[in-house]
């Protein structure tokens, strides 16, 4: 059985393996967020794209707008997950993006046709 040991030494105090394993652990985790803020920019421009097409704005302001998390982001991190949902937005959703600034979206399937839940049946 595996479980957690609490920890007696402070982030300062971590050396050799201890360090490494934190770091690893960072990293991962920074990883899941990045992932996660980018399917929900995906999630939240085939929204867009179903109910408010006719509203003039950019792709980056989109996505900007739903990464609005307490948790700090750089501009590095930002341009990552930016690009990713571009991919996501793709493959998951089967959406192309036409242009970007003003943004113009488009879809093979139908817009009354797109699920909410993000379950798209191309026909």
């Amino acid at each position: 059985m595996y479980k957690n040991e609490i920890s007696k030494t402070s982030e300062e105090d971590l050396q050799g393996e201890e360090l490494i394993l934190s770091d690893i652990f960072y990293n991962k985790r920074k990883i899941f967020i990045e992932k996660l803020k980018a399917e929900e920019i995906a999630h939240y421009l085939m929204l867009w794209l179903k109910y408010y097409r006719l509203d003039r704005t950019t792709y980056d302001l989109c996505a900007i707008s739903t990464i609005k998390e307490n948790i700090p982001i750089t501009e590095k991190s930002q341009n990552r997950i930016i690009k990713r949902s571009k991919k996501i937005l793709l493959e998951k959703y089967h959406i192309t993006i036409e242009s970007e600034n003003p943004l113009i979206l488009s879809s093979r399937v139908p817009f009354n046709e797109i699920d909410e839940k993000g379950d798209i049946y191309i026909i």
